[in-house]
């Protein structure tokens, strides 16, 4: 009894002790055992410390798109050099050489042609072969190739689920292509205004309080990439203009409603090309320009009459604000941080490239029905330049 416990025991040990750092389900696991059999083939040629050069694998387009076959090289590359036998050739320094041999970095090289690339990068040993999707599978062939005679030094196919293979190759993968990608996503716009002050009106009875005001609006949006660098972006606002009482009086208000408050409603529309650069991994610079438009008007709740004792008459007071119609060329920039391929936070800065002014007027009429008192200016302000907006984005 004793000597089974003590069987059971030792074969775990000598199991878990034998147990590679990455499981062989895994693309890491069998990306290792590639690198291992490579290591071991090298040896037996005694060639254990020569140079390899890891050539792109070939794939079809729609896996080339997705850069499954370079996210496969590159983790042989990492492998191979992790064992610290090998030597491995600059990436750059073999782009280069198939660049100038005018083969494709995803397309079918031979093994007569890698050895000939080989020989100009000073490379005795070539790992290459190819990606393919089979099912729920991916299946890749690896091959160790001999540069001074072209002949088959060692080769292995692995098949690797296709969760756990884009799991590890993550960091490697172009999980949205380059070009005819889509985004959505929910963005907030934020400016200011600068208000003008204006005397009361000429009998004093009401003085424009011309309150700061705010625009917040919420919204979303599209964008669209024709091509690798150049997107084009459609969003729509629910605009908000907020600021506070339009004007103050020291008449007596006979009507329980107070004075209105400065308030625009409506819709805003933006349609802007931009071109994004690449400043890092996780980062996008985005420059753009476009056309900013604008419709608003305050809500009709704060529109209706209100009647004021002045002391020796009364006044009947209709706020009559003046919708906003807007279109201006702008100009835009941003930073964008993309943790994952497919979302993206960003912080945007717009420019208005054209001036504009908002209004808002009342106008007054004799309680006894005389005729109109006045039409006096009770508030008035610059619509900002500048806004600020933030979006949270998802593309596929």
């Amino acid at each position: 009894m004793n000597y089974s416990r003590k069987s059971v025991l030792l074969a775990l040990l000598c199991f878990f002790s034998g147990t590679p750092a990455f499981s062989a389900s895994t693309l890491n696991g069998q990306m290792e055992k590639i690198a291992r059999k490579f290591s071991d083939a090298s040896t037996a040629m005694g060639l254990s410390t020569a140079t390899v050069a890891v050539f792109p694998f070939e794939a079809d387009e729609r896996l080339s798109r997705k850069k499954v076959n370079f996210a496969v090289s590159e983790l042989l590359t990492h492998h191979i050099l992790k064992l610290k036998t090998l030597q491995i050739t600059e990436r750059a320094q073999l782009s280069e050489v198939l660049k100038e041999q005018k083969l494709g970095l995803s397309g079918a090289i031979d093994t007569r042609t890698a050895a000939a690339v080989g020989q100009v990068l000073g490379a005795r040993l070539l790992a290459l072969g190819n990606v393919v999707k089979l099912g729920d599978y991916y299946q890749v062939t690896a091959k160790l190739v001999d540069a001074k005679t072209a002949e088959l030094a060692a080769s292995e196919i692995i098949e690797v689920p296709i969760d756990a293979f884009e799991k590890d190759a993550a960091p490697y993968l172009a999980l949205v292509p380059q070009k005819q990608a889509i985004g959505i996503f929910l963005a907030g716009n934020y400016s200011a205004l600068t208000t003008h002050n204006s005397g009361p009106s000429g009998d004093g009875t009401f003085i424009p309080a011309n309150p700061d005001a705010t625009i917040a609006s919420p919204g979303g949006g599209l964008r669209y990439w024709p091509a690798g660098n150049w997107m084009i972006e459609a969003s729509y606002f629910a605009f908000r203009l907020n600021g506070g009482q339009a004007y103050t009086t020291p008449c007596t208000p006979i009507s329980a409603k107070p004075p209105p408050s400065v308030s625009l409603e409506g819709d805003e529309i933006r349609l802007s090309a931009n071109r994004i650069y690449a400043i890092s991994n996780k980062f996008r610079l985005h420059l753009g320009a476009g056309a900013l438009y604008i419709n608003a008007k305050m809500p009709n709740s704060t529109s209706k009459n209100i009647v004021y004792y002045n002391g020796s008459s009364m006044l009947i007071v209709l706020y009559a604000p003046k919708p906003l119609n807007y279109l201006t060329p702008l100009l835009r920039a941003g930073l964008e941080w993309k943790p994952q391929e497919r979302f993206g936070w960003g912080i945007f800065a717009n420019c208005n490239l054209l001036p504009k002014t908002v209004i808002q007027r009342a106008v007054l009429e004799d309680g006894t029905g005389s005729g109109t008192a006045g039409n006096i200016r009770v508030w008035k302000a610059a619509l900002s330049p500048f806004s600020l907006q933030t979006t949270l984005s998802l593309y596929f």
